[in-house]
């Protein structure tokens, strides 16, 4: 579903951006994609936001949860928000 989607990462000095925020909670940008574009990520939204989320255990089988934006269809685009470890 998402395999062919564009990222949409911050660059990597941004102190604000969505890299430093994941990787300051413990998830790579390769754990986010991971759960991202896994068949066998559960999915939903938060409700008080409207988020997407998906969550599953990484390529280290750890659980992890991903937040992200669609900012596009077509192409389609994800904008990650934030992931974590629940």
């Amino acid at each position: 579903m998402f395999e062919d989607a564009l990222i949409a990462w911050d660059d990597h000095d941004d102190a604000h951006g969505n890299v430093q925020h994941i990787t300051h909670n413990g998830v790579s940008k390769e754990e986010f994609e991971f759960i991202l574009t896994s068949p066998h990520s559960r999915r939903g939204r938060i409700r008080s936001s409207g988020r997407q989320t998906a969550w599953g255990d990484g390529p280290d089988g750890r659980e992890i949860v991903i937040v992200y934006e669609i900012e596009c269809t077509v192409p389609l685009v994800i904008r990650p928000v934030t992931a974590y470890e629940p």
